[in-house]
Parts: C-alpha cells; sequence; structure tokens
C-alpha cells in the first residue's frame, strides 16, 4: 500500500472515532440535562410533600379573614 493510501485509510478512521466520540460527548449532555430536571421535579415534589404534611400555606391563606382585602365590588 502506498503512502497516499495508508493517509487516506488514517484520515477516514480518524473521522469515525471523532464522530464516535462526539456522539458519546453529546448523549452525555443530554443525559445531564434530564438529570437535573428530573432532579429539579423531585426536589419539588418532595417540597410539595413536606409542605401538605405541615399543613403550610402560601402567604395569602395566613391572612386573618379580617385583614383581606374585600372581594366585593364598589359600594
Amino acid at each position: 500500500m502506498n503512502h497516499l493510501g495508508v493517509f487516506i485509510s488514517g484520515v477516514t478512521v480518524t473521522l469515525i472515532v471523532a464522530a464516535s466520540l462526539a456522539l458519546l460527548i453529546w448523549g452525555a449532555i443530554l443525559d445531564g440535562r434530564e438529570e437535573a430536571r428530573q432532579r429539579a421535579l423531585r426536589s419539588q415534589s418532595e417540597v410539595e410533600a413536606v409542605r401538605s404534611a405541615r399543613n403550610v400555606h402560601p402567604i395569602g391563606e395566613r391572612i386573618p379573614p379580617a385583614a383581606q382585602p374585600s372581594r366585593k365590588g364598589p359600594a
């Protein structure tokens, strides 16, 4: 095999290896994004579970009825 054939074979193998590594890196990036999204959803559901177990409500529900603004229309 001449020098040009060896060079072309080397370039072909290098391109195949580079493409496969690029796919692996891209998959790892996408997996990390999905992991972060799942972690955020899981922590949000855990916060909601703790909140419901403690019977903690948003601030608007803790305001006494007398202090809440009137929901009636203008007089």
